[in-house]
């Protein structure tokens, strides 16, 4: 039985990756939000600071590209959408009750809307993979019926509409910071396509051993690092200088924390391909995998983050010392291992409330009224 229970166990490489990605997450919030660039006074510690930032950012397109990977080939299920749905609306529920027991001064407005569904302005990532998820069945029929080479062509126009032209031009032709539908499409569509043609099995890895195939990955993603990270003091250098470069240059700040930014696609396929070279079973993986999105709902609820921007030693005026980085990431795996331990409990309540004979009663119910709903043609 042992042996069967190994077998039928979910490989668990994409499932360390998530975990990986949510946990840069959390790093880079507590970096963004806190400020923490901005009241570094020492050079060298701000280098290695942007550079941890660079490195982390690939964070988003990770999750997309498994969504692309997985979706590609299974099936719609409306209850995902429900699941994702309700676990949004508890944690904004429960977080707003809270906040009131303590004192925090709420308008109606803001009531209304955490009540609401979905709330238009928090959670973006859940809003744009919802929409993303609805529409997969469409794209996957797209995959489904084109050639290789189509796909390849389609990616490579793609490539150009989402990330190159809107680099070039400081999104003055295309708008796309990578927080859109249009780059989490592209994205899916790379996912969808690494699962149907492996890099590895491509023309210039296959002769490649596995070994060396992982290195020349983190070679390229390291390499991408440092071209973004170049781009970007190069770009403060130069900026001013005239009117030509200053184009050029003066937004480039932002640009290169862009998800669309095509040095940071390049790594991300380099990211997650490496991931997917792995190959390892881990229950434990898996269980703390089932607990990311939950990670991501709690620290970046809208009245949570501005407390976790105010966490003793990261709201400080002035950061000069290297023992800071080993403060900031033993704070984001704390703050992660919390969040996970909160819906870690909020799973064991919903997983208490599902399996109640009125909750069966209830879905019964609901999915009779779908199956007799019809459209006429």
């Amino acid at each position: 039985m042992k042996k069967v229970e190994l077998t039928n166990e979910r490989k668990s490489n994409f499932e360390l990756m998530r975990i990986i990605s949510m946990f840069f997450i959390v790093l880079y919030h507590l970096i963004y939000h806190g400020q923490i660039l901005e009241h570094t006074t020492s050079k060298s510690l701000e280098l290695i600071i942007k550079f941890i930032e660079l490195t982390i950012i690939i964070h988003v397109n990770s999750y997309v590209l498994i969504t692309g990977y997985f979706q590609s080939q299974s099936t719609f299920k409306q209850s995902k959408v429900w699941k994702i749905i309700n676990q949004s609306l508890f944690y904004r529920i429960i977080i707003i009750i809270i906040m009131l027991l303590i004192g925090t001064s709420i308008d109606k407005v803001t009531i209304y809307k955490e009540l609401f569904p979905i709330d238009r302005l928090e959670y973006w990532f859940i809003k744009v993979y919802l929409l993303l998820y609805l529409i997969s069945p469409f794209i996957n029929k797209l995959i489904k019926n084109l050639t290789k080479k189509e796909i390849q062509r389609l990616l490579v126009v793609l490539f150009i509409i989402v990330s190159i032209i809107p680099m070039i031009t400081q999104n003055e032709t295309f708008t796309n910071n990578g927080y859109n539908i249009e780059s989490f499409i592209f994205m899916y569509l790379i996912g969808a396509y690494l699962k149907k043609y492996k890099l590895q099995d491509s023309y210039l890895f296959k002769k490649l051993s596995k070994k060396l195939y992982k290195i020349v990955l983190i070679v390229i993603f390291f390499s991408m690092i440092m071209l973004n990270f170049t781009f970007f003091y190069f770009s403060k250098y130069i900026d001013g200088t005239n009117s030509l470069l200053t184009y050029f240059a003066h937004d480039y700040y932002n640009l290169s924390l862009y998800y669309n930014n095509p040095f940071i696609i390049i790594q991300s396929v380099c990211y997650y391909c490496f991931f997917e070279s792995l190959d390892f079973k881990s229950k434990i993986v898996n269980n703390l995998s089932k607990l990311t999105l939950g990670v991501y709902m709690i620290h970046d609820n809208n009245f949570i983050r501005p407390y976790i921007s105010k966490i003793p030693g990261i709201s400080v005026s002035k950061i000069y010392s290297y023992s800071f980085i080993s403060y900031l990431f033993s704070v984001a795996i704390t703050l992660y291992l919390v969040c996970s331990l909160i819906e870690y409990l909020r799973q064991v309540i919903f997983k208490f409330i599902y399996n109640l004979k009125l909750s069966e009663k209830f879905r019964n119910r609901y999915y009779s009224f779908l199956k007799n709903i019809y459209i006429k043609e």
